[in-house]
């Protein structure tokens, strides 16, 4: 029992669910039915790479995580190596499995995302910005990931964007408040090249961004008050944190509640999808499987 405590708490599952909703909503952006067959699979492996991502993220940050995040479930010892590296394998078989049963270009998208997951877990972690960037990348993908095993991109470039820009502000976030131990260990994050007032007005940028042209879609007629309702009330959430980060005052765990954005985010685009009069057009590239 005490393994499979570990396992679940090694994958972060809430952050898997999300992955898994956001290549739904991706789907849903391609104006087909978001639960078919291979859209299931698609979803149901990009959370199996998620979850992949993490254990071998935990595995090499290991010695840092003693230090930042001593509560994890291989410093805490519920967990071996061995095991973590056991769960990862299996994930990322199965995620990748999925992916290809879902379709060629889903199979080649998320076959990317794995090779991306390990080059980072191994090396541009350590490069901080370049290795921020990357997970920014990795996030947004899940939306045209999902819209395309539905068959087309659709509008999956809209929360592609926000997404990019989120993830990246959460990223260096979390260079914030891991600094203790990333300082021992030669990870140059942004908070420690530049420190965290620096940092914490990056992050804070990215999301004043994300607060800005989340109201596009709405102003512009994309999307009626279903999607402009819950996104002001993400800006206020946006407004605050950003405040709180100019100041060099993040939150404790603020990385933490960044995982309520993201939730806001894809009840508006779903909820704006929801009430739309008529599908979205076809994207040029059709579907290929």
């Amino acid at each position: 029992m005490r393994i499979v405590r570990g396992i679940t708490r090694l994958v972060r599952p809430l952050n898997c669910l999300l992955t898994a909703v956001s290549v739904g909503v991706g789907a849903l952006l391609a104006g087909e039915v978001a639960w078919q067959m291979n859209v299931a699979m698609a979803a149901i492996g990009a959370a199996c790479l998620t979850a992949a991502g993490n254990a071998v993220n935990d595995v090499v940050d290991l010695p840092e995580d003693m230090i930042n995040r001593p509560d994890r479930p291989l410093p805490a010892g519920l967990l071996s190596t061995q095991i973590a590296c056991w769960a990862a394998a299996c994930l990322l078989t199965v995620g990748l499995a999925l992916a290809w049963l879902a379709g060629t270009i889903p199979g080649i998208i998320a076959t990317a995302v794995a090779v991306a997951l390990m080059i980072y877990a191994f090396w541009l972690k350590r490069l901080g910005p370049a290795g921020n960037v990357v997970i920014a990348m990795l996030a947004a993908a899940t939306f045209p990931y999902g819209a395309l095993a539905a068959g087309n991109l659709g509008r999956s470039w809209i929360p592609a964007i926000f997404a990019a820009l989120y993830h990246l502000g959460r990223e260096v976030v979390k260079g914030i408040e891991d600094m203790e131990g990333d300082s021992r260990h030669s990870i140059q994050t942004a908070a420690l090249r530049w420190g965290p007032v620096v940092a914490g007005r990056i992050a804070g940028l990215c999301l004043a961004t994300v607060a800005t042209i989340a109201l596009l879609p709405w102003a512009m007629g994309i999307y009626n008050a279903s999607y402009g309702i819950p996104v002001l009330s993400l800006d206020l959430l946006l407004i605050w944190w950003i405040r709180q980060l100019w100041h060099g005052r993040p939150p404790t765990r603020l990385s933490r509640r960044m995982l309520i954005g993201m939730a806001l985010g894809l009840l508006a685009i779903c909820l704006g999808e929801a009430t739309l009069p008529s599908s979205p057009s076809q994207s040029p590239i059709q579907e290929i499987r």
